[in-house]
């Protein structure tokens, strides 16, 4: 390693701001990780990439999605048939509200 570049200060604000919480040896691996995390993006942006073209797929697969075509829709009273709630022709769900 190059030495800490992730404080556990820096783990706590990135863990505050994703909203979650860890005891404090779970912050020191996460610290840790992260750092083994950028010492390998380090090592990465050392490889000479000179002349490489990037690719846009890693498989090496170019146009492998289905062409678009127009096909009948489902009939309405059918796709409703099996739901637990409908208003009309729509589903019915419970509103989720968050803050």
């Amino acid at each position: 390693m190059n030495g800490m570049r992730i404080s556990l200060k820096e783990v706590e604000r990135l863990a505050r701001l994703a909203k979650l919480e860890f005891p404090q040896a779970e912050k020191e691996q996460i610290a840790r990780d992260l750092e083994q995390i950028l010492d390998y993006i380090h090592q990465l942006e050392e490889v000479d990439t000179r002349g490489v073209e990037p690719d846009q797929h890693a498989s090496g697969i170019f146009g492998a999605l289905r062409p678009d075509r127009q096909e009948a829709s489902l009939d309405s009273a059918e796709v409703l048939g099996n739901a637990p709630d409908r208003q009309g022709q729509f589903f019915r769900v419970p509103k989720v509200i968050r803050s």
